[in-house]
């Protein structure tokens, strides 16, 4: 049975020092840290055409991917997403702990989506929750996401609203390759420790077949001569409904590793219209005025 006291329970006596770890368990930890370690370092795609995992993003993104262009990131989200894959390490190592009915792990999957399109992927988990195998994601999030896209501000409806990272499409992908249902995502607080679990619907068939559809024709435009192209344009900067001669980068486009490819002038800097004593950092594609607040 998959249930959060249970999980919590058996860290809190991992806490108090009363837990025997069995070596198998701490022998998979390490090896799956090992192995996200080496990834993050050599930042050597297994990508073999399209993956899973990407789909549900942006166009443009996945062009640059399939181009075979590297991601580029700053060392805080390297460490970022090092400490993302570690954490979703703990998650599983926490669930062996508890008791939860793992019934398999870090599956390859694939999925013929056409005659001629054929996917790939490799699906996080597969629990066995009381009501027969399904297919789960683990994540790591900030603490602002784990409450507004998983928490109690957010939850599968809202996900669906803004799905920048494509979660819900790649969950189904998992599920329907694996012949399983979706059961959604167990989501740790990268800030505090915190988890939830985030379920999908039960009734899903519905949203499944659209995913499933709308992932056919993302990837026939991808496989297709389509030239690129941009999804996203800068926006004015306004501080009291007056532009500010400065461009924001799209908020889409803050988050991806190829964002230097298509913006290569822009400027991670203070933002202009802050009248904090430490201003946060946003990125510009144009910087005409550093500060319009005094």
């Amino acid at each position: 049975m998959l249930t959060l006291p249970k999980i919590q329970a058996a860290l809190e006596s991992a806490g108090r020092g009363t837990v025997n770890l069995p070596p198998e368990f701490s022998q998979e930890f390490v090896e799956s840290v090992a192995a996200s370690i080496e990834k993050q370092f050599s930042r050597k795609s297994d990508r073999s055409g399209i993956r899973m995992s990407g789909l549900g993003r942006p166009l443009c993104q996945q062009q640059h991917e399939i181009a075979g262009d590297k991601e580029e990131m700053d060392y805080t989200t390297f460490m970022r997403f090092i400490f993302g894959d570690m954490i979703e390490s703990l998650a599983v190592l926490a669930m062996r702990l508890s008791g939860v009915e793992i019934v398999d792990l870090q599956k390859k999957v694939e999925l013929e989506l056409d005659d001629d399109i054929k996917i790939t992927g490799t699906l996080d988990i597969i629990i066995d929750d009381g009501s027969g195998p399904k297919v789960w994601d683990i994540k790591s999030a900030s603490d602002y996401s784990f409450n507004h896209k998983f928490g109690s501000f957010g939850g599968y409806e809202k996900i669906k609203e803004e799905d920048t990272f494509g979660y819900i499409m790649q969950g189904y992908l998992y599920a329907t390759a694996a012949g399983l249902p979706f059961g959604g995502w167990i989501v740790v607080n990268k800030n505090n420790g915190e988890w939830i679990m985030c379920a999908a619907p039960d009734d899903q068939e519905q949203d499944r077949k659209q995913y499933i559809a709308d992932a056919k024709a993302r990837a026939k435009y991808l496989l297709s001569d389509k030239p690129f192209r941009k999804e996203f344009q800068p926006e004015k900067e306004m501080h009291k409904g007056e532009p500010t001669g400065n461009m924001l980068m799209p908020r889409t486009c803050s988050f991806c590793g190829h964002k230097s490819k298509c913006w290569p002038k822009a400027k991670f800097a203070p933002k202009a219209t802050s009248r904090a004593q430490s201003r946060p950092g946003t990125w510009y594609t144009k910087l005409a005025k550093e500060s319009v607040v005094l």
